[in-house]
């Protein structure tokens, strides 16, 4: 499903270098669950997750991502940030939910937080 819906959007959403001015990036930061099996959740869906994320990126859909750390050692990954470029916040939170980390309650994507970005692109900025 994740694959499919991943395909359905890039043919639906057209891409910063393709149309600017029809696309809309958002800056996502979506936490962890804390409860005690939360990491070891997180390791055993990372490897679908990563899968998923690579397709998202070659589509020109996710831009940046990474996961966000804390905890007591600074280190622990806790939850995730990521720059989409997506039609819109629906389609955008439709991806969301269709996410390993979500299927397998890495997130808690009901806490996400969604903020649309207009992302500078470096080499087209004039001083």
């Amino acid at each position: 499903m994740y694959r499919h819906l991943a395909t359905t959007l890039s043919r639906r959403a057209p891409t910063a270098a393709a149309t600017p001015s029809r696309s809309i990036q958002y800056l996502v930061r979506i936490p962890d669950f804390t409860d005690a099996d939360a990491l070891t959740r997180r390791m055993g869906a990372r490897p679908a997750h990563l899968a998923s994320a690579a397709a998202l990126q070659e589509q020109g859909i996710l831009l940046a991502g990474g996961a966000q750390l804390g905890g007591p050692d600074c280190n622990t990954m806790v939850g995730s940030v990521f720059i989409l470029d997506m039609p819109d916040e629906r389609a955008l939170r439709d991806l969301l939910r269709a996410d390993p980390y979500v299927t397998a309650k890495v997130w808690d994507v009901d806490r996400a937080e969604v903020q649309k970005i207009k992302l500078a692109r470096l080499g087209t900025l004039k001083a």
